[in-house]
């Protein structure tokens, strides 16, 4: 694997756990204080916490399909579906 390719993957496993984090904080606080979903999710960050979570979830969808689609390239070294 290239330092490329290597840099590629660390990025999506990070945008992938993290992004599954957060959206999971949000859902956690929507079922228990749905009342806080519209309040920002820091005072530094204009963002709504619904809205976080919805970009989360985006983000952690995206890079686990693009980790799972980059793994059945010819060319990746992987195409018998190894994980």
């Amino acid at each position: 694997m290239t330092r490329r390719a290597a840099l590629a993957t660390a990025a999506l496993e990070t945008g992938a756990v993290f992004g599954l984090l957060a959206w999971m904080w949000v859902a956690g606080v929507a079922a228990f204080r749905p009342d806080v979903l519209n309040e920002p999710v820091a005072a530094w960050l204009p963002l709504r916490r619904d809205t976080w979570g919805i970009a989360n979830f985006a983000v952690s969808a995206l890079s686990f399909l693009l980790l799972d689609f980059r793994r059945q390239l010819p060319w990746s070294g992987r195409s018998d579906g190894a994980r």
